[in-house]
């Protein structure tokens, strides 16, 4: 019985599968695209075929509930690469979730998302407070990566240079999962 359990605790070490937690926008979709699904497939020299697959959930074809597709394809995944820019809840999920199955999560997040701060319109105006429907004030900040993944380590990346983004996710994977 014990043994069972020790290998239905295993990660998918077969699977060719990465699944991709990352926010739905179309900068990042460019992002996906440019920089994450290149890494992710990246063909080695002398290989005919990529060693991952990227799976990012709005790519796939399901009639399921959202979520319960999303954790059949988590646990489908050899690993998950997490882009933390948005401080999106469902990507804090995904990550805790294929954390707790033991795959490896590599964590990535565009450098001027990793810190907490007061957002500004183009003018250099702080914006601390927006109006809702009814007048009422809310106050409003851009989060920084929560607390508890700050300390992990990441690949902090900028938009003018995804080049350089994935070839650190590049260098990352072999590190880690090859």
């Amino acid at each position: 019985g014990y043994q069972r359990i020790r290998e239905l605790k295993k990660p998918n070490l077969d699977s060719r599968q990465c699944f991709v937690a990352m926010w739905f926008t179309p900068e990042m979709e460019g992002v996906f695209n440019k920089a994450i699904k290149p890494a992710i497939e990246f063909i080695e020299p002398g290989e005919t075929i990529s060693r991952y697959k990227a799976v990012k959930i709005d790519n796939v074809e399901h009639v399921n509930d959202i979520n319960d597709e999303i954790i059949a394809q988590i646990r489908r995944s050899r690993f998950m690469v997490c882009d933390l820019t948005g401080y999106r809840g469902g990507v804090y999920f995904e990550a805790g979730f294929a954390y707790g199955l033991g795959l490896e999560v590599i964590y990535t997040c565009r450098k001027d998302w990793t810190k907490e701060e007061i957002l500004c319109d183009s003018a250099g105006n702080k914006i601390e407070t927006l109006l809702d429907g009814t007048g009422k004030e809310i106050a409003i900040k851009k989060e920084g990566v929560h607390f508890d993944l700050a300390h992990r380590n990441r690949i902090e990346w900028v938009p003018d240079e995804l080049e350089d983004f994935k070839t650190k996710l590049v260098n990352r994977i072999k590190a880690v999962i090859f």
